[in-house]
């Protein structure tokens, strides 16, 4: 219903089976801080065709990716073979998570993603305070702290001596 009425829906799925998987628009992976991948999630496994990654017939895709970010498929193996054995890279070598990031950013995806994103934050101004000055909540302050406080009295007697514990934490801070 969210998603019908224009708002945008973000998941985080860890391994989701194929049959969810398949029903993604976009995908975006992301490692150690970097994105390895931003773009349809359809066109993924050929992204990771082109850069070397090949992906095993009935493999979920999912589990291929992270497979591939995390070292620890057979695309993975079958990549290092086809790169020359140089022992000199110790010092230089990159993170599997750091290569990964650096093929993405020299990718169509990235320029896409990264023109999209320029468009969109050069966008009218007034627009965009607009849009934020329309944010409501679905329940008023005073519903939401009702809620609020029937949990935590729900808390403090289920649980009387965690409760103690943290009141003389708060006064030890205190003093």
């Amino acid at each position: 219903r969210m998603s019908k009425q224009g708002k945008t829906i973000i998941f985080s799925i860890h391994q989701p089976r194929y049959s969810i998987f398949r029903l993604f628009d976009n995908l975006t992976l992301l490692a150690a801080g970097r994105v390895l991948y931003h773009g349809p999630a359809q066109k993924a496994i050929e992204y990771f065709q082109s850069i070397g990654y090949q992906c095993e017939p009935y493999n979920n895709p999912a589990d291929f990716f992270l497979d591939i970010i995390n070292g620890d498929s057979t695309a993975v193996a079958m990549s290092k073979i086809d790169e020359p054995n140089t022992e000199e890279r110790t010092e230089y070598d990159k993170t599997l998570a750091e290569e990964l990031a650096e093929k993405y950013s020299n990718s169509a995806y990235y320029q896409e993603t990264k023109a999209v994103l320029e468009n969109t934050s050069l966008g009218d101004k007034k627009k965009t305070k607009a849009i934020f000055r329309q944010i409501t909540y679905a329940n008023s302050f005073l519903h939401q702290l009702k809620w609020v406080s029937k949990r935590t009295f729900k808390n403090l007697v289920g649980n009387p001596q965690a409760s103690i514990a943290q009141v003389m934490l708060f006064v030890s801070i205190l003093l």
